[in-house]
């Protein structure tokens, strides 16, 4: 099953203005295309993707609440092919006549009204993890597996809390019940708690943007909790080279594993955008691509260890012509602990915790916090150690502010004992 929207070639020459398409394909011998009647800027499209571009560098504040909209209304279409398809498979006949029904009753305000806003807490919850993350399948707006893992917990942590919650349920007294109980009788720590509260919020605002509820007694409650800084884990320029140098000649498949690392640990690239690097996104000795997670653009100059990591797999092919042999990002995650401690990763990380707002300290080897993030972390660290300007590495990564190098650069100690050296010298 899969929904694909595409542009007309044919333009309105006074709004420059296109009518998009929908191609949706439930099998073999299915493939179904109809008008959607919905219009877009031909500027405000993405053909490569097939959706609505990122609205973030547009200036014109009413342009972006049209383009938004649209976006909205797109992917909302989506949602609702697949949610019907699944639905009507079994019961009508599926052809282009069902394809144009679906999109007029989609389009029809009192009908979207009646099948969204008179749904109850939880089933609320379940579409909005499917319009918002898993269906969306557009690369800014598809949650990786972390992201729905996460909404997964939250979501049974509330059925524990209260299985028949309502929207009216939700005010702050409610909002501090809950945080009690996660706090008490759940045991979780403090950043997790406000993490799951920011969760929640985010549901339901989106809540009262479908009109779902008009309750927003939420945006009044505050956790209390302190936001604390995360420890950076990175590798030390001796673990970095452990890894590099570590004979895994009997082992191809942790061959492969430590390869990948390594190539994010040169380039500063999260795994979601190695995971979709395609050979033709490298040429002229660079990587040109769209960041999945920011959906900039970047250029990316090859050195000479990520120059020789996509040169060993040049001749390989892999699904969709991708450049190397990556993992799904959960079974990579599990397969570098396993690669750092073979590769003997193992000094002692003390990770600080706070409980209630009581600090909880707690000895962990280093090989058990290494993940596919600490790669890109890894390359930060690396960079500011050799003395290459923040700005630089900023426009190499795509960080958006100093603001978020500052952990990076606290984290190098030796950059700081450097730095204090230098006064040394004055006479």
């Amino acid at each position: 099953m899969k929904t694909i929207f595409t542009l007309s070639s044919k333009i309105d020459k006074k709004t420059g203005r296109s009518e998009i398409y929908v191609r949706f394909t439930g099998g073999r011998n299915m493939q179904l295309r109809a008008k959607t009647g919905i219009y877009i800027k031909v500027k405000h499209w993405d053909d490569v993707f097939g959706r609505v571009k990122s609205v973030s560098r547009m200036t014109n504040k009413d342009e972006q609440k049209v383009v938004t909209k649209t976006n909205e209304l797109v992917e909302g279409l989506r949602y609702n092919i697949n949610t019907r398809f699944e639905e009507d498979q079994n019961k009508v006949t599926i052809d282009k006549e069902w394809l144009e029904a679906v999109i007029k009753e989609y389009l029809d305000p009192d009908t979207r009204k009646t099948d969204i806003s008179a749904m109850g807490f939880y089933d609320a919850f379940d579409q909005f993890v499917k319009m918002e993350g898993q269906l969306a399948q557009t690369p800014t707006k598809h949650w990786a597996y972390s992201t729905n893992q996460k909404f997964t917990t939250l979501k049974n942590h509330l059925v524990n809390f209260d299985n028949s919650i309502t929207f009216e349920d939700i005010t702050v007294e409610k909002l501090a019940d809950f945080v009690t109980f996660e706090q008490n009788t759940l045991g979780l720590i403090d950043s997790t708690v406000k993490k799951h509260i920011v969760y929640l919020k985010w549901f339901l605002r989106w809540a009262v943007k479908m009109d779902i509820t008009k309750n927003n007694d939420f945006e009044k409650f505050s956790t209390g909790i302190p936001t604390q800084e995360t420890k950076v884990i990175f590798l030390t320029a001796d673990e970095l080279k452990k890894v590099k140098i570590h004979d895994f000649s009997d082992n191809p498949r942790m061959d492969r594993i430590r390869d990948v690392y390594i190539f994010c640990c040169y380039t500063g690239l999260r795994y979601s955008d190695v995971e979709n690097l395609k050979k033709e996104n490298i040429y002229d000795d660079r990587i040109h691509f769209t960041t999945i997670k920011t959906d900039d653009k970047l250029t990316i100059e090859l050195n000479d260890v990520a120059r020789a990591i996509l040169d060993k797999y040049s001749g390989c092919k892999f699904n969709n012509n991708k450049a190397l042999p990556v993992l799904p990002i959960q079974k990579m995650n599990e397969a570098l602990k396993e690669m750092a401690e073979a590769c003997e990763i193992n000094s002692k990380v003390e990770i600080i915790h706070f409980k209630k707002g009581e600090r909880v300290s707690e000895i962990i080897p280093k090989y058990k916090l290494i993940t596919t993030h600490t790669a890109r972390k890894t390359f930060v660290c690396t960079a500011i150690r050799l003395g290459i300007n923040p700005v630089v590495i900023m426009k190499i990564t795509g960080h958006k502010s100093y603001n978020t190098m500052k952990p990076y650069i606290d984290a190098e100690d030796r950059v700081r004992r450097e730095a204090m050296d230098k006064f040394n010298t004055l006479e």
